[in-house]
């Protein structure tokens, strides 16, 4: 983008981020005359919009700069652009697996009441309760697996939500165990199904069913 060597080029740039896909414009300044250089200071912030040089940008977002290159090899002329794209990701200074807390889950019926006990083709809830440890809301995917005596998954679900800060959230999937036996439940909280990221420890807990 140094179209003049003589003098000071700008090169105008859009930043975005997964959280404000419209974005930004921002103007890169060549850094000496002839250098081909360009920069431009940005700030991110995960609780107030975009404006002027600031990005709204969660961590864990990933940022992109794009802008629009006049200086294509012939038979290319100036009037002829390429878009390029860069893209880096937003980290944060807490590990991902302390942002969210994962408690013990508690067994209930339909109706919300706690069980002690539970007994076969009989529907249950199944309750897990999640707080986000940040100051900024949280996409996550909360998954339960269900594990027989034998180590054998014999159910699977989960629950895609997003969580705000410092909330307290309950998630519930309900199951019916055709079988008495031992059976042990494992939660997990990552940051979705394709990117699972953990954002929490996983829990274990063993139920009987009679």
């Amino acid at each position: 983008m140094n179209l003049n060597p003589e003098t000071l080029d700008r090169a105008l740039v859009t930043i975005s981020s997964d959280s404000d896909v419209a974005g930004l414009e921002v103007d890169a300044i060549e850094t000496s005359e002839n250098s081909g250089i360009f920069t431009t200071d940005i700030s991110f912030s995960h609780n107030q919009f975009s404006s002027g040089t600031r990005s709204f940008t969660v961590p864990g977002n990933s940022i992109y700069a794009k802008y629009d290159d006049y200086t294509l090899p012939k038979p290319y002329t100036l009037s002829d652009h390429l878009e390029i794209i860069s893209i880096a990701k937003l980290n944060s200074n807490i590990q991902s697996i302390h942002t969210i807390e994962n408690s013990q889950i508690i067994l209930s019926d339909l109706s919300g009441n706690r069980l002690d006990s539970i007994s076969k083709n009989n529907q249950i809830q199944i309750v897990g309760t999640i707080r986000n440890e940040s100051d900024f809301t949280q996409p996550f995917v909360y998954l339960f697996q269900i594990k027989d005596a034998n180590n054998l998954v014999v159910d699977v679900s989960w629950i895609q939500e997003e969580i705000s800060q410092r909330q307290i959230l309950d998630v519930s999937q309900s199951w019916n165990a055709v079988e008495s036996g031992e059976y042990y439940v494992e939660t997990f909280i990552w940051k979705s199904l394709k990117e699972m990221t953990p954002l929490s420890n996983p829990q274990y807990t063993e139920i009987i069913v009679k």
